[in-house]
């Protein structure tokens, strides 16, 4: 499969629906699609997406490792879940949020930076800004373990914040730096 084309009327893309279609290029989503589900573009390879007006949700890693060179995300979107856009553009490229994004979470860009990261910690080469950024919530790391328990990037992603030890009790910081 090189293309699709998902019908007028179709109200959501299932999780799955295509992964590791690794031959399709493109694809025509309708208007009418609110959601996209989780793993539902991932290790498909376009170069380019537009995601229309209507859609309100991104599953997680629903366009994981697509190659994407550039994406035009809709007004009305209003959540982006963990990893959906994972690997998405090259060195300086930049996303804007469209002020209806009320939440990202944790590396939904990957391990992109994120200009309202607390942190101002820098992982990636692409910067995320939202159009509010007042309005639109960015999950941190920590937040992202408390949702779901993972907590294997521990390690990595506190290496330049604070120097820790791990104990019977979870991490435990000895110094900030």
């Amino acid at each position: 499969i090189k293309q699709v084309i998902i019908d007028e009327g179709v109200t959501s893309i299932t999780s799955s629906a295509f992964e590791y279609c690794t031959s399709l290029t493109k694809v025509s989503i309708p208007a009418s699609v609110s959601s996209i589900g989780s793993f539902a573009f991932d290790y498909c390879k376009f170069s380019d997406l537009v995601i229309p007006e209507g859609v309100e949700e991104i599953g997680a890693a629903a366009f994981y490792d697509v190659g994407l060179a550039s994406l035009t995300l809709p007004e009305t979107l209003r959540v982006i879940e963990t990893d959906a856009f994972y690997s998405f553009g090259v060195e300086g490229d930049e996303v804007i949020l469209p002020a209806g994004v009320k939440t990202v979470q944790f590396g939904a860009f990957g391990m992109s930076y994120v200009d309202a990261d607390p942190t101002g910690h820098a992982y990636w080469h692409l910067t995320v800004t939202p159009t509010d950024k007042w309005r639109t919530r960015f999950e941190t790391y920590f937040e992202y373990v408390e949702r779901t328990g993972d907590d294997s990037l521990l390690e990595e992603y506190t290496l330049d914040l604070f120097e820790y030890e791990l104990t019977d009790e979870g991490a435990v910081i000895t110094n900030w730096n």
